[in-house]
């Protein structure tokens, strides 16, 4: 019992750490934190809850859980870095405890803390607990599902089965129809289980299903019912797209999630064999169905659609987790454990000597690491694999050891990230650039943003800016006002600005090399890919700043490519009527 409350006094402590340790010290990575942390901004700042908008445009890409969280938490704790991903990491936060109660449940009390120390230190679900994306968010309603189910199926509480239902609903607004891939599969595999067993459970799936799609549809339909032409954009952008078709470029091969998983999963890989071959064995009983269910075909549908992302697999690890926690508490598998855990235990050493191989490899790394860092990290790495293999009898021990030492190395190199963010190259943050303009004394300066997808600047300068049609995504048509705010090529960038006011623009260094002229543009900072460019005091631009012929896309109401075009439906002419009054009267407030 004393050794019960130690690991969860451990447990409480490692969850802290590693969820809110360093958690705001480096800024956003763009795209993708900057774009939610933005949207989450002018949601907080406008009150609009319905509409999703980024730069002032209406940006319906994708379901509006990780929006109406950021905003919150940025309402309650001011727009900065912490505050955006203070909702992956209360969401890591909620999946963590669940993953603790489900294996406590299943396998026992010390399973419950070796499922939720093995999930914590991981490297993915570590990473994204930290990241500001949809997915841990996901990850949580689909692991609150199953525990709900799990209560329910195991005859704890009825109820159970309404909050796997509605968990799923709430997932469906996080992320649309994957939400519900992990939670029906598993309890699919789990009611075959108990019916081949003799003692089949009654599932309301109708019911239950149409409790889900209520919720999961609502936001969907409520925008539909608003703006028509949507159901058509979302029916095929959202639910179709994803499952049939490369989107945005996210084409990959069929075995694309392997690696991604075997990275993703350390250092716990090396179990990996040894649970798959447990798993199979006993495939039969019920938990190991709920196990294969909430892997197997999670991991195939992903795996088989057209548009795949390093992310897609992190609902699954909470599978893994309960997995090992199952095998590593039962007393059959007590040696094997052992051998493996000493195998394991290698991986430290592996890990100091890959960073010292690439910082030698890599001379910018070099500038960053210093030779006392990198030998101060060998050094853990050694001591760690020396206790593991002192204390290899004391299984609990060298369990510890090696959750606690692997999440003492993510914390290390978490500290370093804004160091290395210049190496990111266009995912790298945008916050040293904004430093620079807000020390030039320019509130009333013109700002834009041209060819990149870095909506940190917007974030950090609390305010809109110009952009390129293409990076605006229009889905509802814009104002007039609007319109003057979006570029369709370099000309229009000098000409946000009046006379005597300067103008500033954030570009990657390929695009400015390509399309703005030397004569009337000047670099005033680099933070790796992208660069801030002022106009030239000696010469401001009167008549254009580049070539003309590099448009970056096409006028929403004037040209050939307007923004409904892909989805059949034309664009609205001149003297657009009352049909288009309520699309329209959207922008007045901008």
């Amino acid at each position: 019992m004393e050794t019960y409350r130690h690991a969860r006094i451990f447990l409480a402590i490692a969850v802290v750490a590693a969820l809110f340790l360093f958690l705001g010290t480096h800024g956003l990575i763009e795209p993708d934190e900057g774009r939610y942390a933005e949207i989450g901004r002018e949601m907080a700042a406008d009150g609009d809850w319905v509409i999703p908008h980024m730069d002032g445009f209406a940006h319906l890409s994708n379901p509006p859980m990780i929006y109406w969280l950021t905003a919150a938490s940025i309402k309650a704790f001011g727009a900065n870095e912490w505050a955006a991903r203070l909702p992956s990491a209360l969401a890591a936060l909620g999946t963590v405890w669940l993953v603790f109660l489900t294996g406590r449940s299943l396998f026992g009390p010390a399973a419950g803390i070796a499922a939720a120390l093995v999930l914590l230190s991981s490297l993915e679900f570590f990473i994204l607990a930290r990241t500001l994306t949809p997915d841990m968010v996901l990850t949580f309603w689909t692991t609150a599902a199953l525990a709900c189910f799990v209560q329910f199926a195991r005859g704890k509480r009825s109820s159970g089965q309404w909050g796997f239902f509605i968990a799923m609903g709430f997932g469906f607004l996080t992320r649309g129809p994957m939400a519900l891939v992990v939670p029906v599969s598993a309890a699919l595999f789990w009611q075959m289980a108990m019916k081949k067993i003799g003692a089949p459970i009654r599932i309301l799936w109708f019911r239950g299903l149409s409790l889900t799609l209520v919720i999961g549809l609502s936001w969907f339909l409520i925008l539909s019912l608003r703006y028509p032409l949507l159901f058509h954009y979302f029916l095929r952008y959202e639910f179709a797209d994803p499952f049939t078709t490369s989107l945005r470029g996210r084409g990959q091969p069929f075995w694309f999630f392997v690696p991604v998983l075997l990275v993703g999963l350390l250092p716990w890989t090396i179990f990996l064999p040894a649970l798959a071959i447990t798993v199979w064995r006993h495939w039969r009983k019920t938990r190991q169905r709920l196990i294969l269910g909430w892997f197997v075909v999670p991991f195939l549908v992903p795996s088989a659609s057209g548009s795949k992302s390093l992310t897609y697999v992190l609902p699954l690890l909470p599978a893994f987790a309960l997995a090992f926690a199952g095998w590593w508490n039962s007393g059959t598998a007590r040696g094997l454990v052992q051998q493996h855990t000493k195998i394991g235990s290698l991986f430290f050493l592996a890990f100091s000597i890959a960073l010292v191989v690439v910082v030698e490899g890599f001379p910018r790394l070099g500038l960053i690491f210093s030779p006392v860092f990198l030998l101060c990290i060998s050094a853990f790495a050694c001591v760690l694999v020396l206790l593991i293999w002192f204390f290899q009898q004391r299984v609990f021990t060298v369990f510890f050891l090696m959750a606690g030492g692997t999440l003492s190395l993510w914390l290390i190199l978490a500290a370093q990230v804004e160091k290395v963010s210049p190496l990111f190259d266009r995912q790298a943050s945008v916050r040293p650039l904004v430093r620079e303009v807000k020390e030039m004394k320019a509130e009333n300066a013109a700002i834009f943003s041209y060819g990149v997808r870095a909506n940190g600047l917007e974030f950090y300068l609390r305010r809109l800016v110009g952009i390129s049609v293409p990076e605006a995504d229009l889905v509802i048509p814009p104002t007039h006002a609007q319109s003057l705010r979006l570029l369709h090529s370099p000309v229009d960038c000098a000409r946000l600005g009046t006379a005597g006011t300067p103008v500033y623009g954030l570009v990657r260094a390929d695009e400015f090399e390509k399309t703005f002229s030397l004569r009337e543009w000047r670099v005033l900072g680099r933070n790796a890919d992208f660069l801030i460019i002022g106009t030239n005091p000696v010469q401001p631009p009167t008549n254009g700043c580049g070539n003309q012929s590099r448009k970056r896309g096409h006028c929403c109401f004037a040209g050939s490519r307007t923004w409904l075009q892909p989805f059949g439906a034309q664009r609205p002419g001149p003297g657009a009527g009352p049909a288009h009054a309520d699309e329209l009267r959207l922008w007045q407030k901008f």
